[in-house]
Formats: structure tokens, sequence, C-alpha cells
């Protein structure tokens, strides 16, 4: 079950991760994408877009703050900067939704 840890600017973070209503289309990385964050630690992509993505993580970032992410995607590899803009706890795991700040190759 979800447990809501927040949102940038307050609202339902359960919510909020379901609302398919977006500006950017979204794909499935489900075992395809995965991410490293500047301090060695690994986490899943569950979906992205060029607007941001949402990770799987065994640790909670910083609500609101902003992050260098490597995201290896197939054969490719990216560096994307991107802020926390909600948390949700999902059993032992945390849901992350990130808002892409930049990308580079």
């Amino acid at each position: 079950m979800f447990g809501t840890v927040g949102t940038v600017g307050g609202g339902n973070a359960r919510s909020e991760l379901r609302n398919d209503e977006r500006r950017h289309q979204r794909i499935s990385a489900v075992g395809r994408a995965f991410v490293r964050l500047g301090n060695g630690r690994e986490g899943s992509v569950l979906d992205m877009s060029l607007g941001g993505l949402l990770l799987r993580l065994k640790w909670m970032l910083n609500l609101g703050s902003s992050y260098f992410i490597k995201l290896l995607l197939d054969d490719k590899v990216a560096v994307v900067e991107a802020r926390v803009v909600r948390l949700v706890t999902r059993g032992d795991d945390y849901l992350a939704g990130l808002e892409s700040v930049s990308y580079t190759h």
C-alpha cells in the first residue's frame, strides 16, 4: 500500500503519482532503465518522459532537492539533473517523482 511522504507545494502524492494528465508522454522503463546517483546508490526507473522520471529506490531522497542522475537506458547513458517533487512509500521502497531540469548525453 502507498504511504504519503510528501509533495513540493503540498497536495496528495498518491493521487498525483497516479494522475495520467501529463504535459509529456511517458514511456514505461521497467526492466530497461536504471539510475545511479553521485553517491553510488542505484535504483530503477518505472517510467520517464521529457518532463521527468518516476524512480523506485531503497532510500528516501530529499523532497525539493536537485540531483544529478546517471540514466542507463538500454545501451545509452545520459545525465539528468532533476528535482524531487513527490515521495511515496511503497512497502520497503520509495517512489520518487522527479521533475527534469536539464539533460546531457
